[in-house]
């Protein structure tokens, strides 16, 4: 006597022979990179549920559906006319770039008002060969915080979170929520109540701790330092106090570069990041800025999250009028 299926599965019928697959079917595999099941042909379509039971001896693989909308994701290379676009997670979208170019978005309203706004960002692949952005954009990060604090506070001290969406491309521009920024107020003063910011994996409705970004006391240079979430400290961002841009205010692009180096643990250098202005006029009448940064090798995607986020909140930190006004 054959098994009986459980209770909220949906098994798919065997075909033996591909010819006798009806017109127009669509077929599923195993989520997560498992094995078709023999008899299946490779999907056209694949439904993202978990499989409940594919150990079961003497069954295909079938699926348990819970009571809510079921989303149809395409695969690569294998688009038909008016099949639902593929979507990537944003793990998957940061894991494919070699680097990433942010680029912070210019904000009218301050320009009239001269009151500092909340920042947005849009965020690029990396263009290797001239390092500026190419392609289209695959987050956008936008800051949540009180005007007060913006107008009050000094950069050490102002407390915000941030938003980072991984952009969706479908009928409808739209972003799915990816990373969230948290900076809690600190007194911040010397080498006491440091500031920092914590990052959290909330795609999918997760909340996972991915690590923590820290700005150290530092006499001259600008120096980050960025833990994962065991609290090791993994990379650390320095960029040399004798630069122009970082003595001379002017908006011509020389006086609006500055380079940065990325440190491992080992204190060896593996990458270099560099903030750019926006353009000579842009920079005389905003502080809009621009980021290259390129990923060190072989390594993980939780470490791509963290030094993107890491460049953001360096940019908070020393870039921002305020901040640099009052200290």
């Amino acid at each position: 006597m054959e098994p009986t299926q459980p209770q909220g599965t949906i098994q798919y019928p065997k075909f033996d022979n591909p010819n006798q697959l009806p017109q127009g079917s669509q077929f599923y595999a195993c989520p997560q990179g498992g094995q078709p099941y023999p008899g299946y042909m490779q999907p056209s379509m694949m439904y993202q549920q978990p499989m409940l039971n594919a150990n079961l001896p003497g069954q295909p693989q079938s699926y348990a559906y819970p009571n809510q909308e079921i989303q149809m994701i395409g695969q690569p290379g294998m688009q038909q006319a008016g099949a639902p676009l593929m979507r990537k997670t944003g793990f998957q979208r940061l894991d494919e770039q070699t680097g990433v170019f942010i680029k912070q978005k210019y904000e009218t309203l301050e320009l009239v008002t001269g009151c500092e706004t909340e920042n947005k960002y849009l965020v690029y692949p990396l263009d290797k060969s001239g390092g500026d952005k190419k392609g289209r954009t695959m987050f956008k990060a936008k800051e949540k915080s009180g005007c007060c604090q913006r107008i009050c506070l000094t950069g050490g001290c102002r407390a915000f979170h941030m938003d980072i969406s991984t952009y969706i491309r479908g009928e409808e521009d739209d972003y799915e929520p990816f990373l969230k920024l948290e900076r809690p107020f600190k007194c911040t003063c010397l080498c006491f109540q440091r500031p920092e910011v914590t990052v959290t994996l909330v795609e999918g409705g997760r909340s996972e701790f991915l690590g923590k970004i820290i700005d150290p006391w530092n006499w001259c240079d600008i120096e980050f330092k960025i833990y994962d979430s065991s609290n090791t400290l993994k990379y650390r961002i320095d960029g040399n106090c004798c630069q122009l841009g970082l003595c001379c205010a002017c908006p011509c692009d020389p006086c609006q570069t500055v380079n940065f180096n990325v440190f491992n643990a080992n204190n060896e250098v593996i990458s270099t990041m560099q903030k750019r202005g926006a353009g000579c006029v842009k920079e005389m009448a905003t502080d809009a800025d621009n980021f290259a940064l390129n990923f060190p090798a072989n390594i993980s995607v939780q470490d791509k999250a963290l030094l993107m986020s890491a460049v953001l909140f360096l940019d908070y930190r020393h870039f921002e009028q305020n901040p640099r006004r009052d200290e």
